[in-house]
């Protein structure tokens, strides 16, 4: 699973005790950090629910929109209004990034593992020559079998061998090349 995301609402002034803050923003500050903390307790799971995650995305968008948009006139610090707004943002969006993995994830009707989803883009990016990783050592960091890794290539076309160029196209002109050899002797 991917790591999860880091995130505490940048709020390091409140602790420090630089201003006097009203207890409306103490409170908002309390209830800006509960979801986040579900939201990471989610994601730490090993099989994460990707509803949950979701859920808890559109919860940090909706429930703490308002409390930002209600913080600006009390605060006044637009700078600090804008490094929550991001930081909340990237939370949200790492939650629903985080559930689109977890969507990868397939359950079969047999015992054992789900299976597992392996996009076709970042596999022929994996495969490419330019990456020097072996099909060995893939099919480990994958956490599969390397048949299986050789399986989803042929199934995605993407099995190249020791360049870009395709199996195919280097047996075509190497059969008629042999073609040509056999009709001269």
């Amino acid at each position: 699973m991917a790591h999860p995301p880091r995130y505490d609402p940048p709020v390091h002034c409140l602790l420090i005790g630089q201003f006097n803050w009203p207890p409306d923003v103490l409170r908002a500050h309390v209830k800006e950090k509960e979801p986040s903390s579900d939201a990471k307790s989610s994601v730490w799971l090993h099989r994460a629910d990707p509803i949950q995650l979701r859920a808890h995305a559109d919860n940090v968008s909706s429930r703490m929109g308002p409390i930002l948009v209600a913080l600006v006139l009390e605060v006044g610090d637009q700078g600090w209004i804008e490094l929550c707004a991001h930081a909340l943002g990237q939370v949200g969006s790492e939650l629903r990034r985080v559930a689109k993995i977890a969507d990868g994830m397939q359950a079969s009707s047999l015992r054992g593992r789900p299976k597992k989803i392996i996009e076709p883009v970042w596999l022929a990016d994996a495969v490419s020559s330019h990456r020097k990783i072996t099909l060995q050592a893939l099919a480990d960091g994958l956490g599969i079998h390397r048949n299986t890794l050789r399986n989803y290539l042929k199934l995605y076309g993407v099995y190249n061998r020791f360049s870009d160029i395709s199996d195919r196209s280097v047996e075509n002109p190497l059969i008629s090349n042999l073609c040509l050899l056999e009709i001269k002797t």
